[in-house]
């Protein structure tokens, strides 16, 4: 984490770099996002109507299947291990 705090505050970073912390910072936020979206699509339009229908399938699917130990390995886990894949690809390929 201090690595990429010390990019963002570098005005001369590489673009390889800023492109590993935006899309790092992108995985983090994205579980979350999707489900907000689904909440918001669901409040707007009656069930019966696309995209309502569908965003009732992922809250219906969340609810059923993503326990409180889930969520977390959800929002927190697969990102982290999402960005430690990706920093290691990104190492390499500098590397080369």
């Amino acid at each position: 984490m201090k690595y990429f705090m010390n990019v963002s505050m570098n005005s001369s970073a590489s673009p390889a770099k800023l492109l590993a912390l935006a899309v790092s910072e992108w995985l983090l936020v994205l579980p979350a996002s999707v489900l907000v979206l689904a909440a918001l699509l669901r409040l707007v339009q009656p069930r019966e109507h696309e995209p309502a229908r569908a965003s009732w399938v992922i809250f219906a699917w969340a609810r059923t299947h993503i326990s409180h130990s889930g969520a977390g390995l959800v929002f927190i886990g697969l990102p982290g291990v999402a960005a430690l894949i990706l920093a290691a690809v990104l190492a390499h390929l500098i590397a080369d």
